[in-house]
């Protein structure tokens, strides 16, 4: 685990704002929860042996810095893996405590139909660093076995915006975003 997200996770449990990946849920209203995790890409994606770019996350990302594409590789899907495995129990418990809508952040689009770059498709050999295949299956899953819930699934990572209707019950909303200047989404609970 980071050091940031040490230090994000013991900040959230001392106030009001909440580090997603520090708790199970948030409740928003009676029937609508909030679940997250920072996500990763996994390379599961697209095709690697067409990627011909080195990724600004490699320099930025403490965890990464110094460590060759096959360790990037590695640690990348064991991220990835952890935090898919967290959104699934996460959902799963908000589900059991009688939820009905459930709103998932998470960094990575988790489903290739929703990944765009520059305003097209992302491509085969970008769509590994842009993607993850990992959360895209396990969000898959939760979908398939809560089909009386409403899942809003909210992303950001491939720079251009997307609005894509995955499955009768989950939408994923990517946001646009440029280093340094995030953008937002803003969440109605009232149904």
């Amino acid at each position: 685990m980071s050091q940031l997200t040490i230090e994000l996770s013991s900040f959230s449990s001392r106030s009001k704002c909440k580090f997603l990946n520090s708790s199970s849920f948030v409740k928003l209203s009676e029937t609508c929860a909030i679940v997250g995790q920072n996500g990763w890409y996994d390379t599961m994606n697209g095709d690697l042996n067409q990627t011909s770019f080195y990724m600004n996350d490699w320099n930025k990302i403490h965890e990464f810095r110094g460590k060759s594409i096959h360790e990037i590789i590695r640690l990348s899907k064991s991220l990835a893996q952890v935090a898919a495995d967290s959104i699934k129990r996460d959902v799963q418990l908000a589900v059991s405590q009688g939820f009905k809508e459930i709103v998932i952040a998470t960094h990575v689009p988790p489903f290739v139909e929703c990944c765009f770059h520059k305003g097209k498709k992302t491509d085969a050999g970008t769509l590994p660093w842009y993607s993850s295949g990992l959360m895209g299956n396990a969000l898959a899953d939760v979908a398939s076995e809560n089909r009386d819930v409403d899942f809003k699934v909210f992303c950001g990572h491939t720079h251009s915006p997307s609005s894509v209707q995955i499955f009768e019950n989950m939408n994923v909303s990517v946001s646009r975003a440029e280093y340094g200047h995030p953008s937002y989404n803003v969440v109605n609970t009232s149904k």
